[in-house]
């Protein structure tokens, strides 16, 4: 029946009036567009050795030619055979390159002395 139906009253109960969705828009703001992070300095805590800049395994290459993406996926996947695990640090499923400790790691593996 249509006169049992009052006005701002749905068929659907999960439905919000105009004011309760207005008040409910306000109450949970749209959520914020997430920005690519491409370096990360840390500051040295008590205790700790001086570290450099952490960089996505993702965007190395933008900074150095050398290891390419695909080698260093390689050196990550053996690091605990190879000692590159002083090399990298894991936040999550995101994988972090220590700038200072990688070079270090190249010159003690007969890199360029």
């Amino acid at each position: 029946m249509a006169s049992d139906i009052t006005p701002g009253h749905h068929s659907d109960p999960h439905r919000l009036n105009a004011p309760a969705a207005a008040a409910a828009n306000q109450a949970s703001p749209l959520p914020q567009k997430r920005t690519k992070t491409t370096a990360v300095q840390l500051a040295p805590s008590a205790g700790t050795e001086q570290r450099g800049p952490l960089i996505p395994v993702t965007d190395w290459n933008q900074r150095h030619p050398w290891p390419p993406i695909g080698g260093l996926r390689h050196l990550i996947f053996h690091a605990a055979s190879n000692g590159f695990d002083k090399v990298i640090r894991r936040v999550g499923r995101r994988v972090l390159i220590d700038e200072a400790a990688f070079f270090a790691w190249v010159d003690g593996n007969g890199g360029a002395k």
